[in-house]
């Protein structure tokens, strides 16, 4: 294998965890919405992916239990719009993870554009 070869395998080696670290830059976008979805939950539940489904945000959560759920909610509502329970067995944890409490020393607060504080932006093991 040459040298493209060897960096075509890399490149496809890498797309996972980008593609995993992608759903962090919708936060600014969607944390006032992400709150809902976890304040719909008990504390300790956090965001472990999210993306964009048309019009509705659809949230990977992991409860303070260890289980899982998906909550889609709509740009600029303060509830889930529906919260379902994770068909099969859930996917690994990414290396972010998005909770309304801090949880670690090195979590990076998430703020709204007018400076109010609306999460945290850490990693899943963060207690």
């Amino acid at each position: 294998m040459g040298r493209r070869g060897a960096v075509l395998v890399l490149l496809l080696l890498a797309a996972p965890a980008r593609a995993q670290e992608d759903w962090t830059a919708l936060l600014p976008e969607a944390a006032r919405e992400l709150r809902g979805c976890l304040l719909a939950e008990r504390d300790g539940a956090m965001v472990l992916d999210l993306k964009r489904d048309g019009s509705l945000y659809e949230a990977l959560v992991r409860r303070a239990d260890g289980s899982f759920t998906r909550c889609r909610i709509a740009p600029g509502d303060a509830a889930p719009r529906t919260r379902l329970p994770l068909e099969g067995e859930a996917p690994p944890p990414g290396p972010r993870a998005f909770a309304l409490e801090r949880g670690c020393a090195d979590a990076r607060r998430i703020d709204a554009p007018d400076g109010a504080p609306l999460g945290w932006l850490s990693y899943p093991d963060c207690r």
